[in-house]
């Protein structure tokens, strides 16, 4: 095959490369930066800082094996993401600022494997093509790449990785060896994505598949030892997971993966899901992805119609990650793992690897038209700068509506933020852990945490988990682990009290506690910060304010209510304070004082 950009210098045309490489680091750098800091993607993902929260158990030495610190078993690449942060937590502090800084890592990390496989295999023009298309990409992505949640976005690096690996065997000619080195390689990255992120899987199949069935088959027995081997290495780590968790490694969102009606076969509705997508987009986003559904199918045309025997060995890359591409897009769109109806970007999470493998496929047909002569290579140069320009028009629109007080109010907030929050990681750490519920409450206390308005509510919520427990169990409970007597736990009593959203049973039965008993202002600010158990949205903290303002709630539940709408509008001071502004004037000031206390336990001291 011919190797465009390297020739017979690989070393040389590696070299070229660099400077562009490092062009398109800086400016992704920037284009990243005036996001993170205009807090583009201030719907504020719970999975962050889940993940955030499991570098803080490590940072902090709970006494469990990392295994089962994971927030999700199934999401190695989620365990990665939190002990890379961990370190970093350590040096910048546990801000979501040091959250933004490995996204940053991971995000450059797919672009340098993009940008390397292109150089390598098809020239620099390749490499710009792809790292333009990258940076700039559709708004989704572009807001996806600010989250540290390890998989989903990540494992981009990991597939392009593995294509790279495989491109000297896909593209090898007949009586070519295979050579050990490359097999092995292959092998370890092979396993090592299938462990971060079982969608790897997926490509490796369909990798192993090729080389069983379409020439040039790879029949050699040393090869395919190597490959083995090195997958057996590879894979290591989920060996290391099922050490410790056992099934749930492979059990996503409670369905075993494999099963006859779990994981990937079971169809979900549509519900208008396509519908409520391209309504959202803006229309610089659906160009795009437009541009990105429809340039492969036409490269791989005029790739066929055009052929020449040079373009044999290119050819079966393009067909093998095509032919991917397609029927995991098929099954995934078919599947459970679809959401059922579109609310945010967050819901495109899972299919960011997809963007990065038809982003190659579009670069490589761009490539293919720009050896066409002067007038195709203007346009495919026009194409990609059109979309890149596009990708522009949408960094600033994101910027615009991200926070309105300025970078310098994002730099202050990221900078002093929490970038970990105990509500959503604790029921999955008490899940991995398989204790009774004082063990469980006992490694939660190991946490290293100044707010303990924070930390003990939560580990009570938690709990919930195992059954409702009565107010009587729970201060028995905590008696036994926590012998302060001015304890916070009755803040997280609201999920026990709350059943099925009944605010009214719950308000009835602290109200039944006599007057004088100390316990009530703590439990009906308990069912204020819970609310009905829903997520914490403007139109669910709205509803929950009418309900109280009928019932005659007292100013605890109010006060409560504070801490559910900071969580709403957690990096939004300004949305916050014209939600408190609409409240009843009654009593305003009291739930403007459960928020400010909320917005000062989830500042880094």
């Amino acid at each position: 095959m011919e190797r465009h950009g390297t020739g017979s210098d690989g070393g040389s045309g590696r070299t070229r490369a660099v400077p562009s490489v490092l062009a398109l680091c800086v400016l992704l750098l920037a284009a990243r930066a005036v996001l993170a800091l205009s807090l583009a993607d201030a719907f504020f993902a719970g999975e962050e800082q889940a993940h955030g929260t499991a570098a803080k158990a490590i940072l902090d030495g709970v006494g469990q094996p990392w295994p089962r610190l994971i927030y999700q078993p199934y999401e190695g690449g989620g365990l990665v993401a939190s002990i890379l942060t961990a370190p970093v937590f350590a040096a910048f502090g546990p801000s979501l600022l040091s959250q933004k800084l490995v996204a940053f890592g991971f995000d450059l990390l797919n672009l340098i494997v993009g940008c390397s496989l292109c150089a390598r295999w098809f020239g620099l023009r390749a490499l710009w093509f792809f790292g333009l298309g990258y940076v700039f990409g559709p708004a989704a992505c572009q807001q996806t790449a600010l989250l540290n949640v390890g998989n989903h976005f990540a494992v981009i690096s990991i597939l392009l990785g593995v294509i790279h690996l495989a491109m000297p065997i896909l593209t090898r000619g007949a009586g070519e060896r295979v050579r050990a080195r490359e097999c092995l390689l292959l092998g370890c990255l092979s396993g090592f994505g299938c462990w971060f992120d079982f969608l790897t899987g997926a490509l490796v199949a369909v990798l192993a598949f090729w080389l069983v069935c379409f020439p040039p088959r790879l029949s050699s027995p040393s090869a395919w030892g190597w490959l083995v081997l090195g997958f057996a290495i590879g894979v290591t780590p989920l060996v290391w997971m099922w050490k410790h968790l056992g099934v749930r490694v492979v059990q996503i969102h409670g369905r075993t993966l494999g099963d006859p009606f779990g994981g990937v076969p079971t169809t979900s509705s549509e519900s208008g899901w396509f519908r409520d997508l391209v309504a959202e987009m803006t229309v610089p986003s659906l160009v795009q992805v437009v541009l990105l559904v429809a340039l492969p199918f036409a490269g791989a045309i005029v790739w066929w119609v055009g052929r020449s025997d040079s373009d044999v060995r290119p050819r079966r890359v393009y067909a093998f990650v095509l032919l991917y591409l397609v029927a995991f897009t098929i099954v995934s769109l078919g599947s459970s793992f679809k959401a059922t109806y579109f609310h945010h970007y967050s819901a495109l999470m899972r299919y960011m690897p997809h963007w990065g493998l038809a982003l190659l496929l579009t670069t490589w047909a761009l490539e293919r038209v720009a050896r066409g002569g002067s007038a195709l290579r203007r346009l495919a140069w026009g194409l990609v700068l059109g979309c890149a320009a596009l990708g522009v028009l949408q960094t600033v629109e994101l910027a615009r509506r991200g926070n309105a007080a300025g970078i310098g109010q994002g730099w202050t907030l990221l900078r002093t933020f929490k970038g970990y929050e105990y509500a959503d990681y604790l029921p999955k750490l008490f899940r991995n852990l398989d204790r009774d519920r004082e063990a469980l409450l006992r490694v939660a206390l190991r946490f290293e945490e100044p707010a303990q308005d924070l930390l003990l509510p939560a580990a009570i919520d938690a709990l919930r988990e195992g059954g409702a427990l009565s107010i009587e169990e729970a201060g028995a409970l905590v008696a036994r682990v926590d012998a302060r007597t001015d304890s916070p736990w009755l803040a997280g009593m609201g999920a026990h009290l709350v059943h099925q959203g009944d605010l009214a049973g719950a308000l009835s039965i602290v109200s039944s506690l006599a007057a004088d008993d100390p316990r009530r202002a703590a439990l009906f600010e308990a069912i204020g910060r819970y609310g009905r158990g829903n997520y914490p949205l403007p139109r669910n903290c709205t509803s929950e304010a009418e309900f109280y303002s009928t019932h005659g709630s007292p100013a605890a539940t109010w006060r409560g209510l504070g801490w559910r709408i900071h969580q709403t509008f957690r990096l939004d001071p300004a949305a916050a304070a014209a939600f408190l502004d609409g409240l009843p004037e009654g009593p305003r000031d009291v739930v403007r004082s459960g928020y400010e206390q909320a917005f000062r336990a989830n500042r880094v001291e």
